[in-house]
């Protein structure tokens, strides 16, 4: 599965990266290299799933590698990174959420209700209801109030 995650075929990158994040977690850190160097793919595709299988290894010194992409102009990119720093307690995910469900793009605004679904018992709920939009605001109260 290594040697796939540099193959010329995006899909096959995607899912080998994606693949790797089921491993055992004992064998986490010899392919922690492959995954920080799949954040730097071409393909989005790869890059959300090096994301993941980061998150999923629970592989928290990775948190520098991900935190650029909470800004990324890819909506799954960035709810990815996201919900993997939120999951890794870094700080900055905070704010990073709550700025996706102001988005102007209404994917991000949907990812980022995603995000919140996913990783609801990792928020600050009452701070994101604050969000001056209504719409978000009224798409996210049925997740985070259950």
């Amino acid at each position: 599965i290594l040697n796939l995650t540099e193959d010329k075929n995006d899909q096959v990158r995607s899912c080998a990266v994606a693949a790797l994040g089921n491993i055992q977690p004992q064998v986490a850190q010899s392919i922690q290299p492959y995954l920080v160097k799949a954040l730097q793919d071409t393909d989005m595709r790869v890059r959300a799933n090096a994301v993941e299988a980061l998150e999923k290894l629970n592989l928290r010194e990775t948190a520098a590698n991900i935190q650029p992409f909470i800004e990324c102009a890819d909506n799954r990119l960035r709810a990815n990174a996201i919900k993997a720093l939120l999951n890794f307690k870094v700080s900055a995910a905070n704010q990073a959420i709550r700025k996706m469900m102001k988005d102007t793009n209404l994917k991000h605004r949907r990812s980022g209700l995603w995000v919140l679904k996913q990783a609801q018992s990792l928020l600050n709920i009452p701070q994101i209801l604050k969000n001056k939009n209504a719409e978000s605001v009224h798409a996210a109260r049925p997740i985070l109030e259950k």
